[in-house]
């Protein structure tokens, strides 16, 4: 009899077990998703329908985020002349496949458009990664960048920065090194 009962408190605790982890009971299943009406469907074909980029400059590329003109500001042949200026001091990574990258965005500094290219140096190594005095993780982060000042009514150049910036074991917090700068 003392077996008996044994055996019975064990299956009463295995089957309340199995209740309480979820093993036995109803399955709910999801209610059905319904398609979208036709006044969410027209806006997002709208959103979908940007003004496309013109044509990337010989030495530079859109950065990938950028959909259409929405996002960024044409590059002008000021710019592109600037770009073309500096160009050849710049010793770019192999994977930037001699392009810098235009993160040009509708985002004004100054109070002025800031046309901004950027290229990862020589040096860059992504899987680089070293400690600062405080234990903080820093990555590798070696570029040039060329950036171009204009006013956002007028589009007219105002000014231009060339520099390199650098963040190493050296340098863990960072450090811009204007190369050259001036008014436009």
């Amino acid at each position: 009899m003392k077996n008996l009962l044994k055996v019975l408190a064990i299956g009463t605790m295995l089957a309340a077990a199995t209740v309480m982890v979820g093993c036995g009971g109803d399955k709910k299943e999801d209610p059905p998703k319904k398609p979208a009406t036709t006044a969410t469907t027209q806006a997002k074909t709208e959103n979908k329908a940007k003004t496309p980029l013109p044509p990337a400059g010989p030495n530079w590329k859109y950065y990938y985020a950028i959909k259409g003109l929405e996002d960024t500001h044409e590059i002008t042949p000021e710019v592109q002349a600037i770009v073309d200026k500096l160009y050849p001091k710049i010793k770019l990574h192999p994977d930037a496949k001699g392009k810098l990258t235009n993160n040009t965005s509708k985002l004004y500094k100054k109070g002025m458009i800031a046309y901004d290219f950027k290229g990862n140096d020589e040096t860059y190594d992504s899987k680089k990664r070293f400690k600062d005095e405080k234990g903080r993780t820093f990555g590798c982060l070696n570029y040039w960048g060329i950036t171009v000042f204009a006013d956002p009514e007028t589009k007219k150049l105002k000014e231009y920065e060339f520099y390199h910036y650098i963040q190493d074991e050296k340098n863990p917090l960072g450090k811009k090194i204007i190369v050259e700068s001036g008014k436009l």
